[in-house]
């Protein structure tokens, strides 16, 4: 029920499309397409920046993932 909640929501997309994009990223970096991985990389961060509170406890995830393609 949450989920579709949020799904609903005016956010301009939604919490765990960040997530997905974050393990597309990972897929696209074992395939040896580090560019389509920090683009995918720089989508969820984007979208969860605008969706997750400024202190939620897995913006560590997000910043070690762009970090690793710098």
């Amino acid at each position: 029920k949450a989920r579709t909640i949020q799904e609903n929501s005016l956010a301009p997309d939604h919490f765990y499309t960040a997530y997905r994009l974050l393990g597309s990223g990972d897929l696209a970096l074992a395939e040896g397409d580090p560019q389509a991985a920090r683009e995918l990389y720089e989508q969820a961060e984007k979208i969860f920046g605008e969706t997750a509170v400024p202190d939620h406890p897995d913006w560590q995830i997000f910043l070690v993932k762009l970090a690793t393609l710098t």
